[in-house]
């Protein structure tokens, strides 16, 4: 998806466009998504010179537990930032100060969510696409769990200003495979106020050859499903560039000056490019019949050769300069390290950062770059392994502003923003060197900085041992999350080799779950010669915010010399889950004195 002006971006007047991770502010700001885990929406502003802007939420982040990780943002007229949340349909707004708006939706969270839609934070479901239209009416572009499998559903919602719905506009049906789906990447609206979205469309058994992108248009209060008119008749242009090469994906859109639509994408292994007239018909003017996929190579074509699709290049943004260039950037395999094992052929730093830039007529500008492709490197000269371009804006004074991801140590994605000269090179001024990596908070998946700033929950443990001499031990444990967003979801204790449950442990050891016992699922290890311990599993906790576990007399016996056994350690873990999903929780060792 890409934030796309017609001309340019940082008039208050510039079209207000689809996003997927990143909006600038008439003021130069610069808006960004993180992804949290656990599930948590995180929004950062960066100041125009890419460091944080200490004025917007709590040192230049928000992070809203409310909603699980966001997925795409766009601005209102009025400042106000709309993040849309993976899942279902789910909607917030945040004041300029980043502090969430009460008012909307009528309680801070609007939208919808579907029953057993998926909330995984690195998931793609959801409203990939954002549009914001001229009087603040939000319309979304949402790929949804289809009714059946794994199949996605794509369709239009549209809210008013206040986050209320209005309307389904739009939805693309599914193909007739009873395995298949459809799925949205980009909304941008039209001149006359129709919605033009862009994505693809698979069907199985068919598939990988029935993969094709497709443009539809869609009208508010028509009616219909989508403008059956569009594309000459078609209602969905498919965009298949050659006969024989029909896989084809479509990421973005953008409005030239004129009106013509460009789409980019991938076909063929490469990038795909295409002019459309607003009706939907292929502009004969622009590179080959409407459309132009250049072949790009690399170094790592000929070790590549042997994996399921070779070297790719891919497209996943674009943007229209002033000056009428087009931008498209993506990600491409082309330089990757590629190594054959037993598992087959893969690439250990695919894929890496690539900008195309073209002219008006669809040829590769040779000026840009390396023939017209840019790889992008770190200011230093490494490289981004693992990483991407997201979205590029084009900046009135002909700067180029990019975002992407790329993997870092201890969580899937994390985001950059680079700042470029109209030549590529990186502008200085920008960042360190160019470039932006806010560190998102809670962002660093299950690490020991991650449990100590609270982002991850944690067993809080009180553990007691009642051991008199001439009287069977008993044994009382409490756990409870250490943080308050999260509840338990089941517990385990493994106890000393020395300490064991006699035969009539089942019937007398006692748990309660919020109050409750019911429903619990306990399981006892058998200890075995290699692993003398004894673990008690107990599952099926429906998120309580504590659990207690009583092992009373005559379910221990204490073996050996009592004397010879001061210190006894205990290991206890927890399984947690905060309001959109479940995680594997930590666990924590408790010694007891005797």
């Amino acid at each position: 998806m890409a934030l796309v002006a017609v001309l340019a971006l940082a008039a208050a007047t510039a079209p207000l466009a689809a996003a997927e991770s990143m909006a600038v502010q008439p003021d130069g700001k610069i808006v960004l998504l993180g992804r949290a885990w656990p599930q948590a929406g995180e929004i950062a502003r960066l100041e125009p010179n890419g460091q944080l802007d200490q004025s917007f939420g709590e040192g230049g982040f928000v992070v809203d537990r409310r909603l699980p990780s966001f997925i795409s943002l766009a601005l209102q007229p009025n400042g106000d930032v709309v993040a849309a949340a993976v899942g279902g349909d789910l909607l917030a707004r945040y004041l300029p100060d980043g502090s969430p708006d009460p008012s909307f939706a009528g309680g801070g969270v609007g939208g919808t969510d579907e029953e057993g839609q998926v909330h995984f934070p690195y998931d793609e479901r959801g409203p990939v696409a954002l549009l914001i239209q001229p009087g603040g009416q939000i319309v979304t572009g949402v790929n949804r769990d289809a009714v059946g499998g794994g199949a996605t559903d794509a369709y239009l919602r549209r809210y008013d200003s206040g986050g209320s719905l209005i309307e389904t506009p739009g939805h693309v049906p599914l193909p007739s495979s009873a395995i298949s789906g459809t799925e949205l990447t980009d909304l941008i609206e039209a001149p006359d106020g129709s919605i033009l979205g862009t994505g693809w469309g698979y069907e199985y058994p068919n598939a990988p050859h029935l993969v094709l992108g497709f443009l539809a248009r869609f009208v508010p209060g028509s009616g219909v499903i989508f403008d059956s008119a569009f594309g000459g008749g078609s209602g969905l242009v498919q965009l298949s560039y050659r006969s024989g090469e029909g896989r084809s994906t479509v990421a973005s859109a953008a409005l030239e000056s004129g009106g013509k639509l460009l789409v980019a994408g991938k076909t063929a292994g490469t990038i795909m490019l295409a002019r459309f007239d607003q009706n939907g018909v292929p502009d004969a003017s622009f590179g080959e019949g409407g459309f132009t996929a250049p072949p790009i190579s690399g170094p790592a074509d000929a070790a590549a050769k042997l994996s399921f699709e070779g070297a790719t290049t891919w497209a996943n943004a674009l943007a229209v300069t002033s000056g009428g260039s087009i931008l498209v950037g993506g990600g491409t395999s082309q330089w990757g390290t590629w190594a054959t094992s037993k598992a087959g052929t893969f690439c250990s730093d695919c894929p890496q950062p690539v900008l195309a830039r073209f002219d008006s007529s669809g040829h590769l500008e040779s000026s840009f770059g390396e023939g017209g492709l840019l790889r992008l490197h770190r200011p230093d000269g490494s490289t981004f392994a693992g990483g991407e371009i997201k979205q590029i804006v084009a900046l009135p004074e002909g700067k180029l502003l990019v975002s992407g991801t790329v993997p870092n140590a201890s969580t899937s994605v994390a985001p950059f923003v680079t700042r470029l000269q109209p030549d590529g090179r990186y502008d200085p001024s920008f960042g360190e060197g160019g470039l932006a990596e806010p560190r998102f908070p809670c962002s660093e998946g299950m690490t020991a900085a991650a449990k100590r700033q609270g982002c991850v929950a944690v067993p809080r443990a009180k553990l007691r041992l009642a051991d008199r001499p001439g009287r069977p031990p008993s044994l009382h444990l409490r756990v409870r999350p250490s943080v308050p967003w999260a509840s338990v979801q089941g517990i385990t204790l493994t106890m000393p080799g020395s300490l064991r449950l006699t035969r009539a442990a089942r019937s007398k050891l006692q748990v309660r779950a919020g109050g409750s016992g019911e429903g619990l699922k306990i399981y006892v290890s058998k200890p075995r010669p290699q692993h003398p311990q004894t673990t008690v599993f107990v599952k099926g906790i429906a998120r309580a915010k504590q659990v207690t576990l009583n092992l009373p007399r005559g379910s221990l016996h204490l073996r050996g010399d009592r004397s010879r056994r001061r210190k006894l350690t205990f290991a206890i873990g927890a399984e947690f889950a905060e309001r959109w999903g479940y995680y594997g929780g930590a666990g924590s060792v408790q010694r007891v004195t005797r």
